[in-house]
């Protein structure tokens, strides 16, 4: 609609330029260029965090051991996916769970995998590992959350969900064992998803990690021949298998998005998004947006992140 004239991109480079302004005007660093760090510019951070080891240069941020070691952790992790290239496309499941560390996880980077399951008749069940005590600026941490929940439910309404679940872990102190650990296995124990949605470790955001390891931890035996889709925001993965975004289901992704108005309000999150699915879509024959998946069994997905160390 007219709301989004902005957030229309002519080519899959304009939508890939959108999508890392939309970061860097808000001012959250880099993060967002490390799935696409050409060869050289990785020979280049090795040399930098060699000097910086040594106590050489300060002040050029490529210096900083932190930014560096996050590259190089990324790079570690992308070639860990590319050992299981995945499947090639997104199989029709009856049954879909999706464990999002916060509240627009879901809507941001599985709203269009959602919107599609529930068009097919599948069951969804959503779960949220954090509270949003913290992602409200300006208010106490118990209004955060019920402001976050509230936006989390109206996203869930037009995504078409009523199976949702809050546990409660504090946010930006997710750990992999935690009482909402059995939990988590009890929520996806007796709803037996055939996948599971999940932001992939290496997003860069700590609870996006930590989120990996309570998945780990809490994986029911019973789902070793589940499946296990990621994808990503802060460092998206650049491969996967594709699910095109219809009109209609890009549509209803925008108005999900909208819904974390408070998100929204502090990075703008939809022209992110919507120039990301852009650069996705490239290659597709008549496809403007499409979110990717690194889409595998569930053994594989452990076994990657076990590798990606």
């Amino acid at each position: 609609g007219s709301e989004n004239s902005g957030h229309e991109f002519a080519t899959p480079g304009d939508g890939l330029r959108a999508y890392r302004a939309a970061f860097r005007h808000g001012c959250r660093g880099a993060a967002e260029a490390l799935c696409l760090l050409p060869a050289g510019r990785m020979v280049q951070l090795l040399a930098c965090e060699a000097r910086a080891a040594r106590g050489g240069v300060r002040g050029d941020p490529l210096q900083n051991r932190r930014f560096l070691a996050t590259a190089l952790d990324h790079q570690r992790s992308a070639a860990a996916l590319a050992a299981e290239p995945g499947a090639g496309a997104l199989i029709p499941v009856r049954r879909l769970a999706v464990v999002a560390p916060h509240f627009d996880d879901d809507a941001i980077q599985a709203g269009g995998a959602i919107l599609a399951a529930r068009a097919a008749g599948a069951e969804v069940r959503v779960i949220w590992m954090t509270d949003g005590a913290r992602g409200v600026p300006g208010v106490p941490p118990e209004e955060s959350t019920r402001i976050r929940k509230a936006e989390a439910r109206a996203a869930m309404a037009v995504l078409g969900v009523n199976d949702y679940h809050f546990l409660d872990a504090p946010e930006e102190h997710v750990r992999a064992r935690g009482p909402w650990t059995p939990r988590l296995r009890r929520l996806l124990e007796e709803f037996a998803p055939e996948r599971t949605h999940v932001v992939w470790w290496a997003d860069n955001h700590v609870d996006h990690y930590e989120t990996a390891r309570a998945l780990a931890a809490a994986w029911p035996k019973s789902l070793a021949d589940s499946r296990i889709a990621s994808a990503g925001t802060w460092a998206p993965i650049p491969l996967g298998a594709p699910l095109v975004l219809s009109p209609e289901l890009r549509r209803r992704k925008d108005e999900a998005v909208q819904a974390y108005r408070s998100q929204v309000a502090v990075v703008d999150y939809l022209r992110a998004e919507r120039g990301l699915t852009r650069w996705q879509a490239a290659g597709i024959p008549g496809a403007t947006h499409a979110e990717r998946y690194w889409e595998v069994p569930a053994w594989a997905w452990f076994a990657a992140f076990r590798r990606s160390g």
